[in-house]
């Protein structure tokens, strides 16, 4: 197994961020409104302050190949919430599946890929 490269998409779904921002104010509004207290104007809020979009909004897909990777995320990058997708290239360095180092690491940055600094 030692050697074996892995390529894989990340981005931070901005669709599922949305959504789960606008459920919890709704649920809060709920609340709010059985108890009495301040309605949120979902309009208003910044759903930053409702999702932690880095845990709860992740997402990956596996490719075969970089180029495939690149240009998926690229064609893709919409679906990111700050329309910044990353690659990371693994390897396998051991003889177990879990025996794994990220070698590469890219961003989209305006529209161009960018190898990040390790």
């Amino acid at each position: 197994m030692t050697g074996r490269r892995e390529y894989r998409a990340e981005w931070i779904n901005g669709k599922e961020t949305e959504r789960l921002a606008r459920k919890r104010i709704a649920a809060a509004n709920a609340k709010a409104t059985q108890v009495g207290g301040d309605v949120i104007d979902p309009e208003k809020e910044s759903f930053l302050d409702w999702v932690e979009p880095e845990a709860e909004c992740y997402e990956s897909r596996r490719f075969p190949s970089l180029a495939m990777a690149k240009g998926w995320a690229k064609r893709n990058a919409a679906l990111d919430l700050w329309q910044q997708p990353r690659v990371y290239v693994t390897e396998c360095t051991g003889p177990y599946s879990w025996d794994v180092e990220t070698v590469e690491t890219w961003s989209l940055e305006s529209g161009e890929w960018e190898l990040m600094p390790d």
